[in-house]
């Protein structure tokens, strides 16, 4: 009979070992959840500030296209 390779890992309860596959998994769906959640909050963070560096980059430009313009006349 083959020795069971599967067991609740005793200093943390939300997790199993998996002793053949040599992994250990959270089983603690609520907490996985709301990790996921908080890391497309983080990406969405992120992506809003590329653009904002982006918009304000821009906005750079058009004033010192418009103080170029200014200097000309």
């Amino acid at each position: 009979m083959e020795k069971e390779c599967i067991f609740r890992a005793t200093e943390y309860p939300d997790f199993i070992v998996d002793r053949q596959h040599s992994v250990l998994l959270n089983t603690n769906k609520s907490k996985l959840e709301a990790y996921k959640i908080e890391r497309k909050r983080l990406q969405e963070a992120k992506l809003n500030n590329t653009r904002l560096d982006r918009l304000e980059q821009s906005l750079d430009e058009i004033r010192q296209l418009l103080k170029d313009l200014t200097r000309g006349n």
